[in-house]
């Protein structure tokens, strides 16, 4: 029988070694890439997460919110209740990424009823018409296409196609593809350049609307693995070019441009850049601009390639207002001067990748501070409802930062 001393030392032995495998037991988890701390910058008690479970439960509360439960499409609640490619593709991409494959087949059913054309290609807006019945908004160009959700609504198929080893998602995404270069692509002076839509390259205009956030670099070098007969390759590369323009040559005697814009028209022939004059396709950096980090970044997570890293260093006007206020608000100026005095978290979102990648300081605060602010770690969900918007794109921009955007191959 032991002694109580000896008892008592045993015990103490026991409990250390006990803590000892706890400690180690948790490193090994954040090793693994299981969980992360986030607070750490903060003057709250920093939280241990798992990573997976926070980008569920942000994806639960989104489908509690956004995704009817009976039709199973995404609904933007702050535009009148419309469905928009854009919105499906998103709810696609999320579902892949954390292997919810219920939803993705449901989103993917209602999608493909009522959204896909004969082209395979995506009406892009759908909701109460004006009789009062649902379906495509013609009065709104609604049956045309929005090539952003087209090549992410692709993409996601070839990923579910990896992912849940069925090839018939790869079929349906190998139809999508082909149509997208075929219907949005033209060749420029030697340089292919993807358009916002399949009005674009029939039109007899002098000139093409462009939105560079629609740009992808990754995407495309994805789909020259599954389409064989377009040079996708080509594109990916060749998007740098226009991004860089767009971002850096002046379209007037009185532009200092430092930021890419929502939108930009060139004329065909001259090239020329200028603004166009419809007040909601600007040349500001915002609601549609801000997605081009995402975008770039995933060129850099998935393919290191030297352009994509040396684009994302080019973003200094938001890291100069970080620095300067600690805020990155919601709308600038070409030239960099932010022209709102608020924040959106889809803004933070979108911009996470480029100060993950250029090692910003600011980083682990944005994610705290920003992304997370209202945020409950003990219920894992939002104290209060954030936009649809909002919604997705803190979630991308934290799905990246948690290294929760993978390239399924």
């Amino acid at each position: 029988m032991l002694k109580a001393p000896q008892f008592f030392r045993k015990t103490k032995y026991l409990v250390v070694i006990g803590l000892l495998i706890i400690i180690t037991s948790f490193a090994f988890s954040l090793a693994s890439n299981q969980y992360t701390l986030v607070g750490l910058n903060s003057s709250e008690t920093p939280a241990i997460v798992n990573k997976t479970k926070l980008l569920e439960s942000l994806f639960e509360s989104y489908k509690d919110e956004y995704v009817d439960p009976e039709f199973h499409r995404t609904i933007d609640k702050q535009r009148d209740g419309i469905t928009t490619s854009e919105g499906q593709s998103y709810t696609m991409l999320r579902s892949v990424w954390i292997d919810d494959k219920e939803t993705f087949d449901l989103s993917w059913e209602w999608t493909r009823n009522n959204l896909q054309r004969e082209d395979k290609l995506f009406s892009w807006l759908w909701g109460l018409k004006e009789d009062g019945t649902w379906g495509l908004l013609d009065d709104r160009g609604g049956e045309n296409v929005a090539t952003d959700a087209d090549i992410d609504i692709a993409l996601s198929l070839i990923f579910a196609a990896n992912k849940w080893d069925d090839n018939n998602y790869l079929d349906q995404a190998k139809e999508i593809i082909d149509s997208i270069w075929e219907k949005t692509v033209v060749k420029i002076n030697g340089n292919y350049l993807l358009l916002p839509n399949d009005l674009e390259k029939f039109s007899e205009k002098s000139y093409y609307l462009i939105n560079p956030s629609y740009f992808s670099p990754a995407h495309f070098r994805i789909f020259a693995k599954y389409d064989l007969n377009n040079n996708w390759n080509r594109l990916a590369n060749d998007s740098y070019k226009y991004l860089k323009a767009f971002q850096e040559l002046p379209i007037s005697s009185t532009d200092n441009p430092s930021l890419p814009p929502n939108w930009i028209i060139m004329e065909k022939e001259t090239l020329e850049l200028r603004k166009s004059a419809i007040s909601d396709l600007n040349t500001n950096y915002g609601y549609d601009a801000l997605r081009i980090p995402f975008r770039v970044g995933l060129d850099w997570k998935w393919f290191r390639t030297i352009e994509s890293k040396e684009y994302l260093n080019k973003f200094t006007a938001l890291s100069d207002t970080l620095e300067e206020s600690n805020q990155i608000f919601a709308e600038y100026s070409r030239d960099g001067t932010p022209i709102v005095n608020y924040e959106t978290k889809s803004m933070y979102g979108a911009s996470i990748p480029m100060l993950k990648i250029t090692n910003n300081d600011s980083l682990e605060d944005v994610v705290n501070d920003n992304i997370l602010e209202g945020f409950d770690f003990d219920k894992y969900d939002w104290e209060n409802q954030i936009s649809y918007y909002d919604d997705n794109w803190s979630w991308f921009g934290l799905a990246f930062y948690l290294d929760r955007t993978d390239n399924i191959q």
